[in-house]
């Protein structure tokens, strides 16, 4: 016992002339004068942003509309060559009110515009002017392939700083937003506008401009006038755009078969959707529908929400983009439509009405 004392005694002696050693140095270090690293600070640089701004610049333009008693001012963006060879400008249908039309570019240049064509269901209008100076048009994207959480940039030109660009970066915060549109005499919901909606920040002076994705294409027409969540943004898909435009080409009104339903591609409906709505999991395409408008001929056709339907008039409806593009193609006054409604298939018979379109609501 007494030795394992001593041993002890010992073993705190030590520690306490380690103790003693340690407060020693530290003192004799804190007199030493602190050395501090300096990183350089370079303001040249490069990143994905500042070379996606450089390539967007110069195809995004300012708008302005002159109208009888007072101009409207927006955004646009080089869409492509017309077959005359001018260049085609598309922009929001709410900035063109009158047939004037003056668009600015980042060079400084104003060049005189023409209106091909308007179209306030989608708020898309379709300009052309002849420049006489080279201008590259933008590379069209595919919004089907759109993510959340994508990285994206929005572009436009503010008249108040001489149409300079305007930039601002986010992210994609959803893909399946709409804004629905009726006719003011029936009240009736016939359509919606696909939109993309973002947290890169807008104002009205950007409205038209562009929505890119980080390899420059153009994803999406910028719309102020889409009500949104707060603090976000929103664009019209670039793939209802291309349908627009190649009608406003024409020359000729818009057509739509516009049916009174709204649905959701049953392959990206997540499973507890699937299972709220009752859909035959044995189904691997068609449309989920979502939402039928009262009093539309689709209500009185008998279609109900959780129907999937398969097939209008014997075309396989195997997408919703397919579905879209049939819309803006199809003439016919009646529809034979396959409906799948839990195990059952029906046929149901739907008549089309065109009705005056004015207003929006946000879904």
């Amino acid at each position: 016992m007494r030795k394992l004392m001593i041993l002890l005694v010992a073993l705190l002696a030590v520690w306490n002339v380690a103790l003693t050693m340690n407060l020693v140095e530290m003192k004799k270090d804190a007199s030493k004068p602190v050395e501090t690293n300096y990183r350089e600070i370079s303001t040249e640089f490069q990143t994905d942003y500042t070379e996606l701004i450089d390539v967007v610049r110069t195809k995004v333009v300012g708008i302005v509309s002159h109208g009888a008693y007072s101009d409207t001012f927006g955004s646009g963006v080089i869409y492509g060559k017309a077959d005359d060879g001018g260049t085609l400008v598309v922009t929001n249908a709410h900035i063109v009110s009158g047939n004037e039309v003056s668009v600015y570019f980042a060079n400084r240049e104003e060049v005189k515009g023409t209106v091909l064509g308007r179209d306030p269901l989608s708020d898309i209008a379709l300009l052309i002017i002849y420049p006489e100076f080279n201008i590259e048009a933008f590379t069209l994207g595919n919004s089907r392939l759109v993510k959340e959480g994508e990285w994206v940039l929005t572009s436009g030109c503010r008249s108040s700083l001489d149409y300079n660009g305007f930039f601002s970066e986010g992210i994609v915060s959803s893909v399946n937003r709409t804004t629905r549109k009726y006719s003011t005499e029936a009240a009736i919901y016939d359509y919606d506008m696909n939109l993309i909606q973002t947290t890169a920040g807008v104002d009205s002076a950007i409205s038209g401009g562009a929505l890119v994705n980080l390899n420059g294409e153009l994803i999406g027409i910028v719309n102020s006038s889409a009500a949104v969540f707060s603090s976000e943004s929103s664009a019209i898909e670039i793939n209802e755009v291309k349908l627009v435009v190649e009608q406003l080409l024409t020359g000729e009104e818009i057509h739509r078969t516009l049916t009174g339903f709204f649905a959701k591609d049953l392959k990206v409906l997540p499973l507890y959707l699937k299972s709220a709505y009752q859909v035959d999991i044995a189904l691997e395409s068609g449309l989920v529908v979502t939402d039928v408008s009262a009093d539309s001929m689709a209500a009185k056709a008998g279609l109900l929400v959780g129907d999937v339907i398969t097939k209008i008039n014997d075309i396989d409806m195997d997408s919703y983009q397919t579905y879209r593009e049939w819309m803006y193609h199809n003439a016919e006054k009646q529809l034979t439509l396959e409906v799948h409604r839990g195990l059952d298939t029906l046929k149901l018979i739907l008549t089309v009405e065109e009705p005056p379109v004015a207003e929006t609501v946000n879904d």
